[in-house]
């Protein structure tokens, strides 16, 4: 009895050490793996509408948190909109990203946008006074690309700042997007 006792703890441990050996070999033909903080699986290797939509809803959400239009002069907030760069070998239509900021953040009713290149008109008075911003928004969208093996990695960083009147910042917010492809070795 003691002797099938030992004979299955052997089988069992060399079954154990081959499975160990077999899937060491297999993992060291694999390229390294990096953990991603983007855990939804990627269509494309560019920036596509869903991420400026993703990323135009996080600024705003951040931006609310913050508490940060509750400081300007006015209420609501006048804010207008500064340059937004797109450092990107895609070429990303900027006016899809801050149309959603735009749109979301004047639902809000904490924030009024005066159009590019005017000052807002104060409605409050019958003079028709041009208010000036409180805050102005800017941003840019960088690439940064990364090849390992059969695997790219393109990495597309939001970055943003608000201004105040002062051309202070006084809120900035990053958020990344990681796109992953495998090459077809046929290629």
């Amino acid at each position: 009895m003691r002797f099938e006792f030992q004979k299955k703890s052997a089988c069992i441990a060399v079954a154990w050490f081959v499975a160990g050996l077999l899937l060491t070999g297999c993992a060291a033909n694999q390229p390294p793996c990096t953990q991603f903080r983007d855990p939804q699986p990627q269509i494309t290797l560019g920036v596509d509408a869903q991420d400026l939509m993703t990323t135009a809803d996080a600024a705003v959400a951040s931006l609310l948190e913050s508490g940060v239009f509750d400081r300007g002069a006015h209420h609501p907030a006048v804010l207008s909109f500064g340059r937004f760069v797109n450092n990107t070998v895609q070429n990303i239509d900027m006016t899809l990203l801050t149309g959603q900021i735009c749109a979301t953040l004047v639902k809000t009713g904490k924030v009024a946008v005066a159009e590019k290149g005017h000052n807002a008109v104060d409605s409050s008075s019958r003079s028709d006074a041009l208010l000036p911003p409180d805050f102005t928004l800017s941003g840019s969208v960088v690439e940064t690309r990364e090849r390992s093996g059969g695997i790219n990695q393109s990495t597309y960083t939001f970055q943003y700042s608000l201004a105040d009147s002062n051309n202070l910042i006084i809120w900035a917010e990053n958020k990344t997007i990681n796109k992953t492809t495998r090459r077809n070795p046929g290629l």
